[in-house]
């Protein structure tokens, strides 16, 4: 939809407020006064490398990712060694975070760095589908 209107003040109480958006409705799903949930972006970058938040872990104050150099593999496996990479943080979905440098497109990860899984690890990485 489209926003079409916005109230001017805010409710004390709940610290929402009123906005109206147009959008088309040709099933007559949606009723008027219905009441919605919406995400409004207020940056956007392109062509970046994003990685889910599970996969930052904190050393202190650096942020690091578990990153898979790879001895060998191709595929659905590879093989390869953990090493703690520090990353800086770009913008955040609250899921997903933009790396905004430590890593490049390419580079395999340890999706979910709260696992127990340290730096010089010998690691057999399947992937997802």
């Amino acid at each position: 939809g489209r926003l079409a209107a916005i109230a001017p003040e805010v409710d004390a109480r709940n610290r929402h407020f009123a906005v109206e958006v147009r959008t088309l409705n040709p099933d007559m799903r949606l009723l008027s006064g219905m009441y919605g949930v919406a995400t409004i972006p207020l940056q956007r970058v392109e062509k970046v490398v994003i990685i889910p938040r599970e996969a930052i872990v904190s050393r202190g104050s650096t942020h690091v990712v578990l990153r898979i150099d790879r001895t060998s593999g191709a595929g659905t496996a590879v093989s390869g060694t953990i090493v703690e990479v520090p990353v800086q943080e770009g913008l955040s979905n609250g899921t997903h975070v933009q790396i905004a440098s430590g890593l490049k497109a390419g580079d395999t990860i340890v999706a979910d760095a709260r696992r127990d899984v340290s730096a010089g690890s010998r690691v057999n990485a399947i992937f997802a589908n």
